[in-house]
């Protein structure tokens, strides 16, 4: 399955366009289109330039709308209009904020969908992270989506990734992954960390499938229930990743 890409983001050399293929892959990439990096197994490439897009990013519709997304938050169906940089308009009310990504809360680089509320809050995120608001049992959204920051992260150990903006409001922006009966969450942004260090780390790998993981410790808790929590959230991101397992043992360097 191939797609040929026209336009500013095609890099034609002499009479050819780039062709992206859709391919698989067991390492972590990063899509030229919304520039955030990924562990997908799955990804369109072109050997031609040589980059890398997600599935869902080889073609952006114009315009969509959102699920309604944790507590409601899209329950009056805002459309999300598509622009190659995030937008703020000249009476933005967030402007400390608001060209950062509303989901995982880093800043956007590259396309980013964009919807303005009637508070004139500049509202973008980066086009992966929308699809996180459109599917509601997918392997890309391994666990419940939730906003809030009662808890600090199992993974960083704060209440904020490195890289977010301390501006956004916590019941809207910077969300985070709901674990353990919600005693505990890991955000958006660090889960993708985590399961890319993984992928960097895999020690070993047996006949059995068993796959051994040294992970760098982000927080002093106590070392056997975070590996106890982290390595069941590990597993639904490995097989995102590709890599098959009958079982995983996680160390805490």
């Amino acid at each position: 399955m191939a797609a040929v890409v026209t336009g500013p983001d095609a890099k034609p050399a002499a009479s050819h366009r780039c062709r992206f293929e859709l391919k698989k892959y067991k390492t972590a990439f990063t899509c030229q289109v919304c520039r955030v990096e990924s562990y997908d197994a799955e990804r369109y490439r072109c050997n031609h330039c040589g980059e890398d897009r997600h599935m869902g990013c080889i073609r952006l519709a114009d315009e969509i709308k959102l699920g309604p997304g944790p507590k409601n938050i899209f329950s009056t169906g805002p459309v999300f209009m598509l622009f190659d940089t995030p937008q703020k308009g000249r009476n933005s009310k967030n402007e400390k904020w608001a060209k950062n990504c509303l989901v995982c809360g880093m800043p956007i680089r590259h396309y980013s969908y964009h919807a303005q509320t009637t508070g004139n809050k500049d509202l973008n995120m980066h086009p992966r992270c929308a699809e996180l608001t459109t599917f509601n049992t997918n392997s890309r959204v391994p666990l419940e989506l939730q906003t809030g920051e009662r808890h600090s992260c199992v993974w960083c150990g704060k209440k904020r990734p490195e890289g977010a903006s301390p501006a956004g409001p916590t019941d809207f922006y910077c969300w985070s992954y709901r674990l353990t009966g919600g005693r505990n969450r890991i955000h958006v942004h660090c889960y993708t960390e985590m399961v890319i260090e993984a992928l960097k780390s895999i020690a070993q790998l047996d006949d059995d499938d068993n796959i051994h993981i040294v992970l760098k410790r982000r927080r002093s808790s106590d070392r056997n229930e975070l590996e106890s929590i982290l390595s069941e959230v590990l597993k639904i991101g490995l097989d995102v990743a590709g890599i098959g397992f009958t079982d995983i043992f996680l160390d805490l360097a």
